[in-house]
């Protein structure tokens, strides 16, 4: 019976690792989920809103206005690399459209001022997982 328990833990562990080290080709060997310090925008939490506001925002309000499906909420994972840049944006579970996903995803890859996480007292390449509400005003 202690065999299941140990089993279930290994194989957890395996998944949990494999999903944490995932290989991108953007110049970063592994992508960290997890790391000590989280990657941090350098200018601070009021300014990433702000450039959120400004550049992503819009974004999704145009779209809005074009499409029957609103859009109120996107989840979007940033890769920042050990410089601090953002190399990749994804969109997990999207159901938005490509071409929503290419405008945003422009915009994030030119937010710079990010300082990259950090693991093993090292600069390390991570993934940054938030999501972007949206509130329709009439």
């Amino acid at each position: 019976m202690k065999c299941i328990p140990l089993l279930l833990l290994t194989l957890l562990f395996f998944l949990n690792k494999q999903t944490a080290f995932a290989q991108i080709a953007l110049g970063c060997d592994t992508v960290y989920i997890l790391t000590e310090t989280i990657p941090m925008y350098e200018k601070g939490d009021a300014e990433a809103t702000k450039y959120l506001l400004n550049e992503v925002a819009p974004v999704v309000s145009s779209y809005n206005k074009k499409n029957d499906a609103l859009v109120t909420k996107v989840h979007i994972d940033l890769i920042i690399n050990q410089q601090g840049n953002v190399v990749d944006v994804e969109f997990p579970n999207s159901n938005i459209s490509s071409e929503f996903e290419f405008e945003i995803k422009q915009k994030l890859l030119k937010m710079k001022g990010w300082k990259a996480g950090i693991m093993n007292g090292e600069p390390v390449c991570c993934r940054l997982s938030f999501p972007i509400s949206c509130i329709l005003y009439k």
